[in-house]
């Protein structure tokens, strides 16, 4: 009953908004040590229509996508670090009637509830959210041909999810006849994994220091690689796809991989040693905040 109630009155204070939106400014994140990482300073919900906040399950959907967005930021942030670079502090997780299932736009993470309510395949697709997260803090700046292809950008998007959230998780198939890296998404992400796993453990974060600085060229892959985009996506069809087809299975989770599982690992163990020491300075700063609002509702 006490459940029940608190979910009312959430749901009361929502619809109160004028068309049922938080409006927030974006901020600079929370930096923890020199050479620590970025945390979110504001992570905004934002239910898009009475339609929108009446459905059932999804401010416990929201709960749960904020304490993943918590989770997984700094963990992305050190993953995708480039020298100046800083990812907006302010997230907006925003929930609508919309059939495209999930998007990102600036600061903006939008989720639909056509695909993850009670019933629906997305109900507890997670890993939607852990994609455009990488997305948002890769913040990438096209506009003069210089930054990397969308399909590239995606392929980090997938690469990130399955490699560091959902690595067990199996990807799609792909059939080479018709389809091939510049589809994007988990083709292009499961062919990073495998770049990583047999030539280059640091492609990605070239990839995306590139994509940083305005230097992309297709060269990058003969540099990492010594052989050009091309001959490299038809030595992986024929190593990793087409044996796959011919036992008729699914893309493989990146568990597949075990040179990147190993690169994860020491990945995640430095990422836990790292958070490990800076927890002293995180739990100061968040003292010190307490005690700052503390004193202007004081003064106030």
């Amino acid at each position: 009953m006490k459940h029940f109630f608190y979910k009312l009155l959430f749901i009361l204070m929502i619809s109160c908004l004028p068309f049922f939106f938080f409006k927030l400014s974006a901020q600079e994140p929370e930096k923890i040590g020199e050479r620590g990482y970025y945390l979110p300073t504001r992570i905004v919900v934002e239910f898009s229509g009475e339609k929108v906040v009446a459905e059932k399950g999804i401010p416990e959907w929201a709960s749960a996508a904020v304490n993943l967005i918590n989770e997984l930021y700094p963990k992305y942030d050190k993953l995708l670090e480039t020298e100046g670079h800083i990812p907006s502090g302010t997230i907006t997780l925003r929930f609508e009637d919309s059939e495209t299932i999930g998007w990102n736009s600036n600061t903006t993470i939008g989720i639909s509830i056509r695909w993850i309510k009670p019933g629906e395949r997305g109900e507890k697709d997670f890993g939607m959210v852990a994609h455009e997260l990488v997305h948002f803090v890769q913040n990438y700046q096209g506009g003069d041909g210089t930054g990397i292809p969308g399909w590239a950008t995606e392929g980090i998007g997938d690469y990130v999810r399955h490699v560091f959230y959902e690595p067990e998780k199996e990807m799609r198939p792909v059939n080479p006849d018709r389809e091939s890296y510049t589809n994007g998404y988990q083709i292009s992400g499961a062919f990073f994994m495998w770049i990583e796993d047999t030539y280059d453990r640091n492609f990605v974060k070239k990839l995306n220091l590139c994509a940083r600085k305005r230097t992309y060229s297709d060269n990058l892959f003969v540099e990492s690689t010594g052989k050009n985009l091309s001959d490299l996506w038809a030595e992986y069809v024929e190593k990793i796809i087409k044996p796959l087809r011919q036992e008729n299975k699914r893309i493989v989770p990146a568990t597949m991989f075990p040179n990147l599982m190993k690169y994860k690992k020491e990945f995640e163990e430095h990422f836990a040693t790292l958070k490990q020491e800076m927890r002293p300075q995180q739990q100061g700063d968040e003292q010190g905040r307490r005690q700052g609002r503390g004193q202007r509702q004081q003064e106030n």
